[in-house]
């Protein structure tokens, strides 16, 4: 969460008058400190392919915001993990293309 929330300010984005982000305490919060100790908190992956263009590094780039001395890094592709399975398609949820119905009432309009 802290990355995502510092990132604008490389943009021009003045949190404080915009819109107050308070500063978050993980010094009580062993789960985050165990990811900050692996310095998760300053790594950004771009989920992109080989070879496909990411502008991320220019956003995300310089020293740490979360005074820790670190500094920010990009991470060209993706994590490693698990497989990611390919799953039947689900109408239900998201349907590319407009079903019948939908299409004669379309046409009408």
């Amino acid at each position: 969460m802290k990355r995502f929330l510092q990132r604008p300010w490389r943009l021009g984005v003045d949190w404080g008058k915009s819109l107050p982000v308070p500063r978050l305490d993980t010094s009580k919060m062993p789960e985050v400190r165990d990811l900050e100790s692996k310095n998760l908190h300053s790594q950004m992956w771009t989920f992109t392919n080989k070879g496909e263009e990411s502008l991320l590094d220019k956003i995300f780039k310089g020293d740490s915001p979360f005074d820790d001395g670190g500094t920010l890094e990009v991470i060209e592709g993706f994590p490693e993990g698990v497989e990611i399975p390919s799953m039947p398609e689900a109408p239900q949820e998201f349907s590319p293309d407009l079903d019948a119905d939908l299409m004669k009432l379309a046409k009408k309009l």
